[in-house]
């Protein structure tokens, strides 16, 4: 565990301070009931968000938390888990013939995730029920699994993925609609 394992702890242990008893702005009043009743949210639905997150809420329910603090917690642990994953694809991304000690790489892999943990756009995100942060930590794990040194990678890309069909969707429709725009009416044989 040592350093990483603190460090990971740390930012958990930030975000569950941070996260309100009360639901917020945007989707976190609906996030909030879906999480709590375990229904479907708005389309794509984010099934396997909705699925772990009910069993999250309800466990910290069942400790004494309120529905509301409890799904903003969901997200301040998906806050920390995608952050503790982009420090372990930045350490990685430090080149290997770099002179750093182990503590150099540690603390080099911190810069990019301070800039990002403590950015008010993803710390909104990461205090308040919302699914950026498990979607961010879905794009973090596939990341990190397709580095040559990753031992792990089947078992990263098998739970990068869960979270992480939301940017493909919006690709796929984007990429159809463009196509569907571009090409050219038919004209009818009557026409002519």
């Amino acid at each position: 565990m040592g350093v990483v394992g603190g460090g990971r702890c740390r930012l958990g242990a930030l975000y569950l301070v941070l996260a309100p008893p009360v639901t917020g702005p945007k989707d976190c009043g609906e996030f909030t009931l879906v999480l709590t009743f375990g229904g479907a949210a708005h389309p794509t639905g984010y099934p396997v968000y909705v699925v772990l997150g009910h069993l999250f809420v309800h466990a910290l329910h069942t400790l004494g938390a309120t529905w509301a603090y409890a799904a903003n917690a969901w997200s301040a642990a998906g806050g920390a888990v995608a952050l503790a994953l982009y420090h372990a694809l930045a350490v990685r991304l430090v080149p290997p013939g770099a002179r750093l000690g182990r503590f150099g790489r540690f603390a080099l892999g911190l810069v990019p995730v301070l800039l990002l943990g403590t950015n008010p756009v993803w710390l909104l995100d990461a205090i308040l029920v919302e699914v950026y942060t498990w979607h961010l930590r879905g794009c973090a794990a596939r990341r990190s699994s397709r580095s040559p040194r990753c031992a792990r990678s089947r078992r990263a890309r098998a739970v990068g993925g869960a979270a992480a069909g939301r940017g493909r969707d919006r690709l796929g429709t984007a990429v159809r609609a463009r196509r569907w725009r571009t090409t050219p009416p038919r004209r009818s044989q009557s026409w002519r």
